[in-house]
């Protein structure tokens, strides 16, 4: 415990000590940026035309870096490549929740009944996903749903052979 209140401490000392120092830089920048201001003030009214009056013409603009709008990310520099956005399979991932919606709700009573109509729905999804670029959800949901509807088939054989038996 008194290595972390230790630690602890000596982080508070660098952070304070990393704070004057920040104050110090600032306080001797704008006390040079003042000095050179004054000095070139002095020495443009000895050489402007016009007895000293101010010229005024078109300013000129400080030279920045490449300027962005608003919120947006500044570009990287110079040969540096742009992070390529994540790639999403929106199909796969829709087989995939279809899919395990249709787990879910095939142990429910009463609505069991949208197994029916899921299932093949999961597939055709998942295998709609699986064309497209990741496949990882799309291939889990076309397994899960392949196995549903072989399932689904053989409760209704069963069903069906019960039916037939029975009459």
């Amino acid at each position: 415990m008194r290595n972390r209140y230790i630690c602890v401490c000596n982080f508070v000392n660098l952070v304070f000590i990393m704070s004057e120092l920040d104050k110090e830089i600032a306080q001797e920048t704008a006390n040079s940026s003042t000095a050179s201001v004054q000095n070139s003030d002095a020495h443009s009214q000895s050489s402007q035309p016009n007895g000293g009056q101010p010229y005024f013409g078109t300013p000129q603009q400080p030279q920045f870096a490449a300027q962005t709008p608003y919120g947006a990310p500044a570009p990287p520099p110079y040969g540096v490549p742009y992070p390529q956005p994540r790639r999403s399979n929106g199909i796969g991932t829709a087989g995939f929740v279809v899919t395990l919606v249709n787990m879910v709700l095939g142990f429910i009573p009463f609505v069991n009944f949208l197994c029916i109509i899921l299932w093949p729905l999961g597939l055709i999804l998942s295998i709609i996903g699986m064309l497209k670029s990741p496949r990882g959800l799309a291939i889990a949901g076309f397994v899960l749903s392949l196995l549903g509807v072989i399932l689904l088939l053989i409760l209704f054989m069963i069903g069906a052979g019960a039916a037939l038996l029975g009459a």
